[in-house]
């Protein structure tokens, strides 16, 4: 999902990345690379890769307009989810009444 924010275009298959890391790691690298001597061997090229193009956004004269878009978009999920959640307490409120109807007034039928 990233790949394509951050300039990798393609789909994202969640794979690729994690193999090649894997690779150099088991020493199917250039051999002097990421994996080598220690613990989890990171590879920090993605994260190259997300400031890289981090630092072109910046420079973009649309920078301010991306960022206000996303804001944009922040506030319209937590609308949705407000009212979300305003509805599912409705209803349990709406629950709640029917129930203390059924237990003030039975119904022997």
């Amino acid at each position: 999902m990233l790949k394509g924010l951050f300039g990798g275009g393609g789909k994202d298959d969640g794979e690729g990345d994690f193999e090649s890391a894997g690779d150099e790691q088991k020493g199917g690298g250039d051999g002097g690379g990421y994996g080598g001597g220690g613990g989890l061997g990171f590879d920090p090229r993605g994260l190259e890769r997300a400031a890289k193009a981090a630092k072109q956004l910046d420079s973009s004269p649309n920078a301010r307009s991306a960022l206000d878009l996303v804001k944009e978009q922040e506030r319209t999920k937590q609308a949705d989810s407000n009212a979300k959640a305003a509805e599912m307490n409705a209803y349990a409120k709406q629950l709640e009444i029917k129930r203390l109807h059924e237990v003030r007034f039975p119904c022997f039928c």
